[in-house]
């Protein structure tokens, strides 16, 4: 098991092969030398001597002495033998001299060397980039995770200032409170009976911003835009996508299904604009009370694209109990059962003031 933080040795195969060729390219040349590249020479010098033209008979020799004409003979085929021998020994002394026999060997075993080194060099500089690389990417990382929890706490706590207080009624604070508010203005848009989805959102925004924003703006203006900030910050990030969506998720985790419906009509004010397309990238109406999608759906789909109410869910794999057609019963009943709750409510409400949301 690899113990945490040990760095793995570089891989060297690559840089000792190229060591091992150059050095067998070097010693290969210099062994080739006195023999391959030497008899080269010597070919080159022979061809380039003119042949020896013999005298003419008796041309140094004594008028009438055989003897001189035989002499003179030999002394010309030595002659012959012995310039082409000297011209071609003088060539391989200044060739040799040039060469530098072991110092040669040795210069070119430095330039392998200085190679392989290169070569090292290169991979090390290499591995060194990409481990900055993968440092400032996980200082980056935990940089953002600390901001993005401050304002996660920030935003828990001016939630918790939240306060819904009406006459005869029981105080409610934080989350409760954004619940009460939505379901008040459910209630008053209901009692409208409107039918027109374009109607429907217009009351709906004209009763948040009256009957609950304008009310108390230093309690709701600091909760949204705290809100805003941190969906904000995480869309900006320079992180992955599905990255970005882990910590929105995390982000709208803390936000109630009642107080979903809220969040979806701050959006369309004019002190929302910025949430607006932060609600439709981060799918921030997926968890919408089942009582308000119902409702609100075809409003609110006039000014929100299908993005901002989650992604398609996948029945591919679906089992028998989990099955679409079983959904939708569940749903049917889940929607009747609501109904139900909200009928009593409302009886309750308005004889005594009193009741739960």
């Amino acid at each position: 098991m690899m113990q945490t933080g040990s760095t793995p040795m570089p891989r060297t195969t690559g840089a000792l092969l190229i060591l091992a060729a150059g050095l067998t390219l070097v010693v290969g040349l210099w062994l080739a030398w006195p023999g391959e590249i030497i008899g080269w020479v010597y070919g080159k010098v022979q061809a380039n001597i003119p042949a020896a033209t013999p005298p003419a008979a008796g041309a140094d020799a004594k008028p009438g002495s055989a003897g001189g004409d035989k002499e003179g003979k030999d002394g010309t085929e030595k002659k012959q033998e012995k310039v082409p021998d000297a011209e071609l020994y003088a060539r391989y002394g200044q060739t040799g001299d040039l060469f530098g026999g072991l110092n040669t060997l040795l210069a070119g075993i430095a330039g392998a060397a200085v190679l392989w080194a290169g070569y090292m060099q290169y991979h090390t500089m290499k591995k060194a980039l990409a481990d900055s690389e993968d440092e400032r990417a996980h200082r980056y990382q935990q940089e953002f995770e600390s901001f993005f929890f401050q304002l996660l706490q920030l935003s828990e706590a001016t939630t918790s200032k939240l306060v819904y207080t009406r006459a005869g009624e029981e105080t409610r604070k934080g989350s409760r409170a954004l619940d009460k508010h939505a379901y008040e203005i459910h209630a008053a848009v209901k009692a409208g009976r409107l039918d027109d989805p374009a109607a429907v959102l217009e009351a709906l925004v004209t009763h948040f911003m009256i009957d609950a924003y304008d009310r108390r703006p230093s309690l709701f203006g600091p909760h949204y835009r705290l809100i805003v900030q941190t969906f904000e910050y995480v869309a900006r990030s320079t992180l992955a996508r599905e990255d970005k969506c882990r910590y929105a998720d995390i982000a709208r985790g803390q936000i109630g299904e009642g107080a979903v419906l809220m969040l979806a009509l701050y959006g369309l004010t004019a002190e929302g604009q910025a949430l607006h397309p932060l609600i439709e990238e981060f799918n921030l109406l997926e968890h919408l009370h089942r009582r308000y999608r119902h409702a609100y759906k075809d409003a609110l789909s006039l000014a929100y694209r299908s993005t901002a109410f989650g992604r398609t869910p996948n029945t591919a794999g679906a089992t028998p109990m989990h099955s679409p057609s079983r959904s939708v019963k569940l749903d049917i009943r889940r929607r009747v059962a609501q109904r139900v709750a909200d009928d009593k409510y409302e009886a309750q409400r308005t004889t005594s003031g009193l009741g739960g949301n």
